[in-house]
């Protein structure tokens, strides 16, 4: 069988993943709206079978090593995707298919962490009713203190500036809460930056946010998703508390 390396371009890349979309959120997400070091393709013939996407570690985190997120359609393909080199060094690798890791960890001659990598949840029910009351906040909303959850209203007016829908809880004229609708891949749309402010921690406010973040994705009928790092634990209890269910999750194999 034989194969060859390639560069592919976007597009192709794009279609190529969202063949097993679900499982592929987090290497989509990285193409879409990350910037990229490099596009490694594997082919079988003309058809692409196997795919890396490099993108540097975050810009705002001292040391940070980039990532190299990898997919494949059988084993042999992922074979012949790590063994063409030319990756950095000291790299973050994430693999999402659970019969992939234990390959990747033997090529790599490295073992994930447990601690680290993503977990993904989806939205299939109605949300229940919360303890407080989330809004979803406007370009007119000026007169708002942002302070408590340390947000300018530079970074607000870029999020709706993008076209997406920011949801928080407003007591007194003060934020203490807000999630974002936001990264649309697909027929899915992320709940990100769910966040509360100090002062307002175990009342809901988080929840109250997501749950009005995951309604009005569900009502432009979307599929609301919902992104946690795996050592996150108040964040995973959000997901879980809102009744959504585990999609799909990443492991991390550092070199």
């Amino acid at each position: 069988m034989t194969y060859h390396i390639d560069e592919p371009g976007r597009n192709e890349a794009q279609a190529f993943l969202e063949q097993h979309l679900d499982r592929n959120l987090s290497m989509l997400g990285s193409l879409i709206f990350e910037p990229l070091e490099q596009l490694r393709g594997v082919r079988q013939g003309d058809t692409l079978v196997a795919l890396a996407v490099v993108v540097p570690g975050e810009a705002n985190v001292p040391g940070a090593l980039p990532s190299v997120l990898t997919d494949a359609l059988d084993d042999v393909a992922l074979h012949a995707l790590v063994n063409a080199g030319g990756y950095p060094q000291h790299a973050v690798w994430n693999v999402q298919q659970p019969n992939y890791r234990m390959l990747l960890e033997h090529m790599l001659g490295q073992q994930h962490d447990e601690s680290r990598g993503v977990v993904y949840f989806i939205a299939d029910t109605a949300m229940p009713e919360q303890r407080v009351r989330a809004r979803q906040l406007l370009a007119g909303d000026t007169t708002v203190d942002l302070a408590p959850c340390n947000l300018g209203a530079m970074a607000l007016s870029y999020w709706i500036l993008r076209g997406w829908h920011v949801f928080g809880v407003v007591e007194d004229g003060r934020l203490l809460g807000h999630a974002v609708a936001s990264y649309p891949i697909a027929d899915t749309e992320e709940v990100a930056a769910v966040f509360t402010a100090p002062e307002a921690r175990r009342r809901g406010v988080a929840s109250a946010c997501a749950a009005a973040a995951i309604t009005n994705i569900r009502e432009r009928g979307k599929r609301a998703v919902y992104v946690s790092r795996k050592n996150n634990a108040a964040s995973i209890a959000v997901a879980e508390g809102l009744g959504m269910r585990r999609l799909c999750e990443t492991w991390e194999i550092e070199t």
